[in-house]
């Protein structure tokens, strides 16, 4: 179902869910398209580069034939070889680096692998006849009780690399809408009693600081563009915790 949700505790919150479900996010099929177009013309560039550091073609994606080539037949220095092969890990490719340049190749061609078949194909199966994806979000597998996104996880699209942002450029919102960037900050707290009083004056005073913070940004926002202040009332923002 696409408004399937999981949340526990405030039924405020679990309508609230809800309704961002069946909302979903709007999609530009025709720029996910392009954008798998480029990652697989990207992965294929790698892929001939690999195999002409390595003097022929094998499958990337194999650690036993790829720990065959790096090991064996470019000779690069290698942990003690177990049952299951070499290990070809990213912890292990990053300490032969150094060594020689097929190492940086391989490394990036995993990266526009996984960009390819987790966000570009992968969300574009997932894209409803509405135009629109249709996260499910829980509130019961994370400690903190934070909402997570799955099926597709839209809470990790990546953004270290030029590539890896171009997959927010196919979200796109409705007609005279705009997007407003936010920033969650989290805080993991543990007192060491509940009689710890300095430990609850610090965390009060900390939550206002971060509560006026907020309240500062959304009113630059509001006055950047005008017709959010129309939208959004004063009295909806964060109020500071009392004494």
């Amino acid at each position: 179902s696409m408004t399937r949700t999981e949340v526990a505790g405030d039924p405020n919150s679990t309508s609230l869910v809800n309704g961002q479900a069946a909302q979903g996010f709007k999609i530009d099929p025709e720029g996910i398209r392009s954008y798998a177009e480029e990652l697989l013309c990207e992965e294929n560039a790698l892929a001939s580069a690999i195999y002409l550091q390595a003097g022929h073609t094998f499958n990337i994606n194999s650690p036993k034939q790829l720990g065959t080539v790096l090991f064996e037949e470019l000779m690069l220095p290698a942990q003690k070889k177990t049952k299951t092969g070499y290990s070809t890990n990213v912890d292990v490719l990053e300490k032969l680096s150094p060594y020689h340049p097929i190492i940086d190749e391989i490394l990036e061609y995993r990266t526009v692998s996984k960009l390819k078949s987790t966000y570009a194909d992968g969300m574009a199966d997932k894209i409803s006849g509405d135009g629109r994806i249709h996260s499910v979000f829980t509130q019961t597998v994370t400690q903190t009780r934070r909402i997570s996104s799955t099926e597709p996880n839209l809470q990790n699209i990546p953004v270290r690399m030029e590539l890896g942002r171009m997959i927010r450029k196919v979200f796109v919102p409705e007609d005279d809408y705009v997007f407003v960037l936010g920033f969650l900050i989290m805080m993991h707290w543990d007192f060491v009693s509940q009689n710890d009083f300095n430990s609850m004056i610090v965390f009060r005073e900390t939550i206002n600081q971060l509560v006026a913070s907020f309240n500062e940004i959304m009113k630059l926002i509001m006055n950047l563009i005008p017709f959010l202040a129309g939208a959004v009332h004063t009295s909806t923002f964060p109020q500071p915790l009392s004494p």
